[in-house]
């Protein structure tokens, strides 16, 4: 059993609004990303659309996916500054904020943003 964690009032106040401003500034991005896929995919399944406008749609689908996941490490970050040192250390070793390599999106983690246009 991992060691558990307390925070303080102020500590959950601060993890709270963060997570309100991060869920308000993601949910449009997170609206766009599924309008450019469903774009891509129906652009990708039409054969009179040309290559570069393809190109041009993947690049733009993938750009937007790099804004989503800066967006995400930038608030895992501010998130992390809100713990001491301790309470960091006390957090289960499968917590995002500690981003450890290896640990991401797979098979069995539920749906969410995801690679790819599919």
């Amino acid at each position: 059993m991992e060691p558990s964690i307390t925070f303080t009032e102020e500590q959950a106040e601060k993890l709270a609004n963060l997570q309100r401003a991060y869920f308000k500034e993601v949910k449009p991005l997170g609206n766009e990303l599924r309008d450019l896929r469903i774009e891509l995919r129906f652009a990708a399944s039409d054969p009179r659309v040309h290559s570069q406008t393809l190109l041009a749609k993947q690049q733009k689908f993938s750009a937007s996916q790099a804004r989503l996941e800066n967006l995400l490490f930038s608030y895992q970050v501010k998130a992390r500054a809100i713990f001491t040192q301790e309470q960091f250390e006390r957090l289960p070793a499968s917590c995002p904020l500690k981003m450890r390599p290896g640990l991401g999106r797979g098979k069995g983690m539920g749906k969410g943003f995801q690679n790819g246009i599919y």
